[in-house]
């Protein structure tokens, strides 16, 4: 799995995307030829690596099976017969990598998108933009708050967290051959919980490691692959607001990486966290579920639908960043203020 891996996150899959973000992104172009020079790009790249990828699919697939199987050989026996059910499910048709390349195929045109230059797409020319949205409005006689203003400013300055330097997006890039290790568990239908399969394999480290070997350290963004580990946590909360927060932040708290990603320490009797830290977390784990949430298209990519999508989620994703950072700003970086806030009543 891990030669499989090497082959497909390879140099020039690194190489084609920061070029693409160098070169086409550099020019300014409107909205629609944004989207279909990312269409065309997009259906390029996927030609070139389309084989490799599949092969690592395929290979992370056969992995899987050999590590569940050894799961349920270490578990009561009608566990293993259901595992046996499920992995029944796909045998021969290679159906779990057909379906994990639909969505990898998905979330990297996605990722291209969001790295165009589009019109708009700058913050400062996002903020001018919505302000003088609002202008023309109140001259209009209609109201318009200022929260308008704020979503469009958080949602340019979103986009282009996705490109602030080549190591950032190389370890964004690089995630989304992390993504498949929960994908496939949902194939199957197995709880994620009980199978943690990026700690268990480590891909992270492999990946961090391959990109380093191919010219693209991840350097301060090493972070990004870290993170992915923690998206089920984020998504999978089940229940009201206050409930599925609650048990999101008991989980998150709880696990030894988590504590030393966002540096939490005890001191005086109080739990404190790292602003710099919590917030670098927030907005890697904001970032890689608007690529994650990236609905399979179809062969001939409907630019139009694909665009309307990323759009509602970057504005989702934004208000959720710009909530926390907010949050964590409030706490004063105690972890039990944290809560309070974050959970909100009970």
């Amino acid at each position: 799995m891990y030669a499989a891996l090497a082959e497909a996150a390879c140099n020039t899959y690194f190489e084609s995307i920061l070029n693409y973000a160098e070169s086409e992104c550099s020019a300014a172009q409107s909205e629609k030829a944004a989207a279909a020079n990312a269409a065309v790009h997009a259906a390029a790249l996927i030609q070139e690596i389309e084989k490799p990828v599949f092969a690592y699919f395929s290979a992370l697939d056969t992995a899987f099976r050999c590590y569940m199987r050894q799961k349920a050989a270490e578990g009561k026996p009608a566990f293993a017969d259901e595992i046996e059910k499920l992995l029944k499910k796909g045998a021969k048709t290679q159906g779990a990598a057909k379906t994990l390349l639909k969505r990898f195929n998905a979330r990297l045109y996605r990722l291209l998108c969001s790295l165009l230059e589009t019109e708009t797409a700058d913050t400062a020319e996002t903020a001018t933009a919505a302000e003088t949205a609002k202008t023309a409005a109140e001259q209009a006689g209609k109201k318009q708050t200022a929260s308008a203003h704020h979503r469009a400013a958080a949602a340019g300055d979103f986009v282009q967290k996705l490109r602030r330097t080549p190591e950032a997006l190389t370890a964004y890039a690089a995630a989304l051959f992390l993504f498949p290790a929960e994908d496939i568990l949902q194939y199957y239908g197995i709880t994620s919980e009980a199978f943690p399969l990026l700690a268990f394999w480590n891909l992270d480290e492999k990946l961090a490691e391959l990109a380093a070997s191919n010219g693209y350290p991840l350097k301060d963004y090493a972070g990004v692959l870290n993170t992915v580990r923690f998206l089920p946590v984020i998504y999978g909360a089940k229940g009201r607001k206050t409930v599925r927060r609650g048990a999101i932040l008991t989980c998150l708290t709880a696990d030894p990486v988590f504590k030393q990603q966002t540096e939490l320490h005890e001191w005086d009797g109080v739990t404190w966290f790292s602003k710099e830290a919590a917030e670098r977390f927030a907005e890697y784990a904001a970032v890689l579920l608007f690529i994650l949430k990236a609905k399979p298209v179809q062969k001939r990519i409907d630019t139009k639908t694909v665009q309307n999508a990323a759009e509602k989620d970057v504005v989702r994703y934004a208000a959720l960043l710009s909530e926390i950072s907010g949050l964590i700003t409030k706490s004063g970086y105690r972890l039990d203020t944290f809560e309070k806030l974050f959970i909100g009543k009970r």
